[in-house]
């Protein structure tokens, strides 16, 4: 989640980004956005940011509770999803193994 909120912090500290978006991919919609951040303005960027000149909103940064908090909330929410998926493919699995078993063993 952390990917999403660079290109936010380096607009707020002034650096140049130009995006590309991805090719659009039918009914799997559009393809990655890529970013490309200017490196001199990166290179000033970083100083600013290292000296607190900047201020990157808490919920952004992994060093405070309520970043820790939202990239946890975020992890959860991920690995959860994926447990019910896999989840339901082993049901589906049984399911038509169990089908399978029960035709053959009647006659």
């Amino acid at each position: 989640m952390r990917e999403a909120w660079l290109p936010d912090a380096a607009r707020q500290a002034d650096v140049r980004v130009r995006t590309s978006s991805g090719r659009n991919l039918g009914t799997w919609g559009p393809g990655p956005t890529s970013y490309y951040f200017h490196a001199g303005d990166v290179g000033r960027a970083t100083l600013e940011f290292a000296e607190g000149r900047i201020d990157v909103p808490a919920g952004w940064r992994t060093d405070t509770a309520i970043g820790r908090l939202r990239e946890f909330g975020f992890k959860v929410l991920v690995y959860g999803a994926a447990t019910v998926a896999v989840g339901a493919v082993v049901a589906a699995v049984l399911g038509c193994l169990a089908f399978v078993i029960f035709a053959l063993a009647v006659d």
